[in-house]
């Protein structure tokens, strides 16, 4: 994995944060009224999905939401720590 795959990876992560959908899965679907071709175009759903698999942040994320079971749950409790974190550090360098 490179460092522009990781950025990519993250870069995608917080634009599913902005463009909220039930599933990950939901990202990549063929589905013509449901479809969002940004997400394709930066990865394959299976290079995503193996990223996403092998990517663990679980001691931030189980003291924040203990209750987390599923992948698609951690993802999102992360996305909204790093987008709660971003818009922090943007206000910050604002002012």
């Amino acid at each position: 994995m490179t460092n522009e795959e990781i950025m990519a990876f993250f870069g995608v992560i917080l634009n599913m944060g902005m463009n909220p959908k039930p599933e990950v899965q939901d990202y990549f679907t063929e589905e013509w009224t449901q479809k969002s071709p940004f997400y394709k175009d930066i990865f394959s759903r299976e290079r995503f999905f193996q990223i996403f698999l092998m990517f663990h942040a679980g001691p931030l994320i189980r003291r924040h939401a203990p209750q987390v079971n599923t992948r698609g749950a951690t993802m999102k409790i992360m996305v909204a720590i790093l987008t709660g974190n971003l818009l922090y550090s943007w206000e910050e360098h604002l002012y």
